[in-house]
């Protein structure tokens, strides 16, 4: 199992620019935002703000720190996230804008490629083996694990 930690986790721009993630694992290794068949990352929401659209991807978005945010679609959907640790699914073509609630907060996003790769999106207990600082990773091939707090972890399975 290759261990990610938080601190080694390199940070990106967002692809519109309006904000900054940190890259946590990609299929295939080196993979950009148009050819990627599945991507983990984490990223802090500072301000309101767009978020970018991926077309043909199926996406998650789990509040891990802060008070939450509001993805409010073009198509005049909603989406909340007020309470941690719940993985929120949602298309990842629709145009969304972000409100904060109380703050910024850190998110983490999973993304599908729709035709490519499956995800299988769960918080469970956290195994004895996994660094402890929120945040930190570790990756067995398609399965991911990341550091929610002392006691649980965002499991994501690929297929």
């Amino acid at each position: 199992m290759q261990i990610i930690p938080v601190a080694q986790q390199r940070s990106m721009p967002w692809k519109n620019g309006q904000g900054v993630s940190w890259h946590i694992a990609v299929d295939p290794d080196g993979a950009g935002f148009e050819d990627f068949a599945w991507r983990v990352s984490r990223a802090a929401i500072m301000r309101d703000a767009a978020f970018s659209a991926f077309a043909d991807t199926e996406r998650w978005i789990t509040l891990i720190q802060g008070e939450g945010c509001a993805l409010r679609f073009g198509d005049g959907g909603a989406l909340m996230l007020r309470k941690p640790f719940v993985p929120m699914r949602f298309d990842g073509a629709r145009a969304a804008t972000c409100k904060l609630s109380a703050g910024p907060c850190t998110v983490l996003n999973v993304m599908a490629r729709r035709g490519r790769a499956e995800a299988d999106v769960a918080v469970v207990a956290a195994p004895g083996d996994l660094p402890p600082e929120i945040g930190d990773a570790a990756r067995d091939g398609n399965l991911i694990l990341v550091r929610l707090d002392a006691t649980r972890v965002l499991r994501v399975r690929f297929s």
